[in-house]
């Protein structure tokens, strides 16, 4: 018997993204949208992607697909640097302005 079973969501056309894998679970384990499976591929995962697992309920063929990891959140230091510039900037806009051109 496998040792692993995994529980998927969303299927469409027979393909689903897993949502949970279980290890060594309990004899006749069973859920709703569920499989055993005998073994998960190790990801290849290309820099500045994560890997989703993907399944064929039809074969039960695993595979990942990949997706594009989020901007990381702009940090305090980031805005508080940023403030500053703009403060400067905007001082030396309002010199330029305040002088007399000749």
């Amino acid at each position: 018997m496998p040792d692993k079973y995994i529980v998927y969501e969303r299927e469409e056309n027979n393909i689903a993204y897993v949502r949970t894998i279980y290890h060594n679970p309990i004899p006749d384990f069973e859920q709703e949208n569920g499989m055993y499976i005998e073994s998960i591929p190790t990801a290849e995962t290309p820099e500045g992607m994560y890997p989703v697992l993907m399944v064929n309920t039809e074969t039960k063929e695993l595979y990942y697909n990949y997706a594009a990891l989020p901007e990381p959140p702009v940090t305090r230091d980031e805005i508080v640097e940023q403030v500053t510039e703009l403060k400067q900037a905007i001082g030396e806009l309002t010199i330029m302005i305040a002088t007399p051109q000749s």
